[in-house]
């Protein structure tokens, strides 16, 4: 029987280490293929390493490109700079914590589960940019973001909008209503954009 090599057994010994303290992590390249991923990620998963490694996570989770972890990935990928997010992840379906850390041509991809207090600290501070009812960006979150935009000198668009009748739907048939009013016209909007 041979022996394993140094590199063999070092990474062994990270595997042991990532699995004690239950960090997902995933190489993904500039084309969004998993290069590499270790065990850890499949105890939050339904996924078999068949069904990820080597592919693009826009194949395995299509509606990926829809959530914030892939906003934070993407900067981290275009800007070359770390980004940290905590979102509810709709391929893992539960909160986690990512820490995405670019090199060569793609990024190195850190998950664990974020704690109950993560969570909370993450909602209250997102209630204060964003909309509760749309989650869409209130004039503190708008302010935020375009002063970041504005030090990094990076071009950007700001679109408002103003609905005419909304008062008369609320009027008429009651803030349910213009609320799934306000949900639909949300949606369409963020689907018709880029992300």
């Amino acid at each position: 029987q041979a022996s394993s090599s140094p590199s063999q057994a070092l990474s062994k010994n990270l595997d042991v280490i990532f699995d004690t303290i239950g960090e997902a992590i995933a190489v993904v390249d500039a084309h969004w293929r998993v290069r590499y991923i270790n065990d850890v990620y499949f105890r939050y998963s339904d996924l078999k390493r068949l069904d990820v490694e080597g592919k693009s996570i826009l194949e395995f989770a299509p509606g990926f490109r829809r959530s914030t972890f892939f906003e934070s990935i993407e900067t981290a990928k275009q800007e070359r700079r770390e980004t940290r997010k905590i979102s509810f992840s709709p391929v893992l379906r539960r909160w986690m914590r990512c820490r995405t850390v670019p090199f060569h041509d793609g990024v190195a991809i850190f998950m664990r589960p974020a704690s109950e207090d993560d969570v909370s600290e993450h909602l209250k501070a997102e209630s204060a940019q964003n909309d509760p009812l749309t989650g869409l960006k209130n004039k503190f979150g708008m302010r935020a973001d375009m002063e970041e935009l504005l030090k990094l000198r990076a071009p950007f668009h700001l679109m408002v909008i103003g609905i005419e009748g909304l008062k008369t739907v609320n009027d008429s048939h009651g803030y349910d209503v213009a609320d799934m009013c306000l949900l639909e016209l949300t949606a369409l909007l963020q689907a018709s954009m880029d992300p």
